[in-house]
């Protein structure tokens, strides 16, 4: 069945994760973008680069390195497929996700997505939703630690297929469920870290 998204674009200035000035206020977008959720989801990661290799996750190679992130656009998605299978946000009667795309500092594009969910069992369920319907290959999956090392929710790192991003760490927490797309779980991992402040 073909689906239509709406989404509502709000491009940002050059303000980082750090907390720096965005600048003047940018004027939103409203894009229409009709396909299957997949490929809808590849509309909403056309932010990202096209470096991701062959749908394989990009292994953690790289030299440490201190990344920044740039917020470079704002918006929501409405997922029609996680609808239609019986999901429903704090958005009634359907499945909303804010998501924000960011450019890290090593020129890679990484697209943050978040719901909320009417419990956290609904927020677990559609978690494990989404490792089934959206990986290619669990990496790894197991528990969302906070600070002090107590268990607060799920967490995976899994491979996707999507033309640009390989990789995504995926976790819930209470209400919440986030991801992070991305053609670098190197990049993924040092992105969830500013999440965690």
């Amino acid at each position: 069945m073909r689906k239509t998204l709406a989404l509502l674009v709000i491009p940002l200035a050059c303000g980082a994760v750090s907390g720096q000035s965005a600048g003047p206020t940018p004027q939103p977008q409203m894009f229409h973008v009709k396909g299957q959720i997949k490929s809808s989801s590849a509309g909403v990661h056309a932010f990202q680069s096209n470096s991701a290799s062959n749908g394989k996750p990009v292994e953690a190679t790289r030299a440490h390195r201190r990344l920044t992130f740039k917020n470079v656009a704002m918006g929501e998605i409405i997922d029609g497929e996680a609808t239609d299978a019986g999901f429903e946000s704090f958005e009634a009667g359907r499945v909303k996700l804010a998501f924000t795309a960011f450019k890290a500092s090593d020129g890679e594009m990484l697209t943050v997505q978040h719901g909320m969910f009417g419990s956290p069992d609904e927020a677990r369920r559609f978690f494990h939703w989404m490792i089934e319907k959206r990986a290619t290959d669990i990496l790894n999956q197991g528990s969302k630690l906070d600070k002090g090392g107590r268990v607060i929710g799920v967490r995976a790192e899994v491979a996707v297929k999507l033309p640009s991003a390989s990789s995504a760490i995926m976790w819930a927490t209470n209400q919440d469920f986030f991801v992070i797309f991305s053609p670098s779980l190197t990049d993924a991992v040092e992105l969830e870290k500013r999440y965690e402040r």
